[in-house]
């Protein structure tokens, strides 16, 4: 009979005594006089099941197991039975070298990727081993992009290793097998998000964020690329981006606003000031209310020197408002434009006389109609206005620049109003004129060598010079 006949009947005897360590050693005997390795391979397969399975010596068959690899390093029967052993005893670190190589030799794609999930799942959550788990994943997602169950926890490890460019990849691969509205919008924020705070890529950002906007259109949405636009200069992006947001909102306030900010491009960036001025002009129509469109409106008629548009505006803005210092303010406003700009003093005048009648201590109304009826050479009603001022101030320091500008006024209205032998007795006989210089010489520094020279000139019969006073400026 052949080896292979007496070996076939030993096994028979063997198994029927259960003579195991028999046929282990008939085993061994055998794997010595092989001469071929296919046939020692057979054998020395056969040992280490037996040495495993019957005998409990799985030592042993390690070691026989790995004597076949040695010969056939792939060798699939050998790798299970070893796989077995390394699992009965928990050798996570020899079972994981076992199922890699048992995954590299599988080629159907789902056995291959339940293998990579085992040692995917070995590597990360028992040895700890999270660049080797990355791989196995890897792997599985090279296999089947969509497959979630390797994308997710893939996702995760390269945002925790700060792999951003692998993440966002991998992001890009998920929307492929995203159909769900919310999921792809959120998918395309996170993009976004990485690109603009991770990976300073401006272009990248932008281009999820409009992706994200095509699906939902969001506060955050829009903050965002306002933010990406105005950092990179881009101009006309942000023009379009305030554009599309006044055709979707319904709230006048909120167009108004974004009216204000396109504005604020035309004449900044596109150094257009009438488109300025139109969007502007939109924006009051809009929101009356709206501070910011009527400061740049200001700011741009001044500009061009459009101060009937201004006064206007002013106008507009005066019969508009309710609150009562709000009507003041505009009140002197256009007070001080009319004076300046239109030369209507008439209307410069009644606008701060409404003020006065409201607030009678309202010293800038009082200040602009005190220079208006001194450049109308209107004396009388100068001093009158600064009587009244007199009566508000809360010091002496805040009283002698008053009186010395009253006693300017005085002298003033004596020069216009009386002959040179009248002059020479001015000072010292008009009552008025001598408690202002008296209550001025008490506060004013220089104001008694002012009074000195006038009455010097005045009794030697000449016109007082011309002088400026330290104090008031007059």
């Amino acid at each position: 009979p052949s080896d292979a006949d007496v070996m076939n009947a030993i096994e028979e005897i063997a198994e029927k005594i259960e003579r195991w360590d028999d046929l282990a050693q008939a085993y061994a005997k055998a794997i010595e006089v092989a001469s071929d390795d296919t046939d020692k391979i057979a054998l020395m397969a056969k040992l280490a099941k037996l040495d495993a399975q019957k005998l409990g010596r799985n030592d042993e068959a390690v070691d026989v197991l790995k004597k076949i690899l040695e010969l056939d390093a792939e060798n699939i029967d050998a790798l299970r039975l070893l796989e077995s052993i390394y699992a009965a005893e928990n050798k996570s670190a020899e079972l994981l070298e076992i199922r890699s190589t048992l995954a590299l030799l599988t080629f159907e794609p789902d056995a291959q990727k339940a293998l990579l999930f085992q040692c995917a799942d070995l590597a990360l959550n028992v040895l700890n081993l999270n660049e080797r788990g990355m791989g196995f994943l890897e792997k599985i997602v090279e296999i089947d992009d969509t497959d979630l169950n390797a994308i997710d926890p893939l996702l995760v490890l390269y945002s925790e290793a700060g792999a951003f460019d692998k993440y966002v990849e991998l992001l890009n691969k998920k929307l492929l097998s995203t159909n769900d509205d919310d999921a792809r919008f959120d998918i395309y924020m996170t993009i976004a998000k990485t690109a603009d705070e991770k990976l300073d890529d401006a272009a990248m950002a932008i281009d999820a964020y409009n992706d994200a906007k095509n699906i939902h259109r969001t506060p955050e949405i829009y903050a965002a690329l306002e933010r990406i636009y105005a950092a990179h200069e881009q101009y006309q992006d942000l023009d379009d981006l305030f554009l599309a947001q006044i055709d979707d909102t319904d709230s006048t306030a909120k167009k108004a606003a974004l009216k204000v900010k396109r504005a604020q491009i035309a004449e900044v960036h596109f150094e257009n000031d009438m488109d300025a001025i139109d969007l502007l002009k939109d924006a009051l129509n809009d929101d009356p209310a709206n501070a910011d469109a009527f400061n740049g409106l200001d700011k741009l008629y001044s500009k061009n020197g459009e101060f009937q548009e201004l006064y206007d505006l002013l106008e507009e803005q005066k019969k508009a408002a309710t609150d009562k210092n709000l009507i003041l303010i505009f009140n002197i406003r256009i007070a001080k434009l009319a004076a300046t700009h239109l030369g209507d003093v008439d209307t410069a005048i009644r606008s701060l006389k409404d003020v006065l009648q409201v607030q009678s201590n309202n010293v800038e109304a009082l200040d602009s109609l005190i220079d208006i009826y001194e450049q109308q050479k209107s004396y009388d009603l100068a001093l009158n206005a600064l009587h009244a001022k007199i009566k508000i101030v809360d010091s002496p320091k805040d009283e002698a620049p008053i009186y010395c500008r009253r006693s300017h006024r005085s002298k003033s209205k004596l020069v216009g109003r009386t002959n040179r032998s009248e002059l020479s007795g001015g000072v010292a006989t008009r009552p008025r004129m001598r408690r202002s210089t008296q209550r001025a010489h008490g506060n004013c520094r220089n104001f008694g060598r002012f009074t000195k020279d006038i009455a010097t000139a005045l009794a030697q019969g000449k016109t007082p010079k011309r002088r400026r006073c330290q104090d008031c400026g007059l």
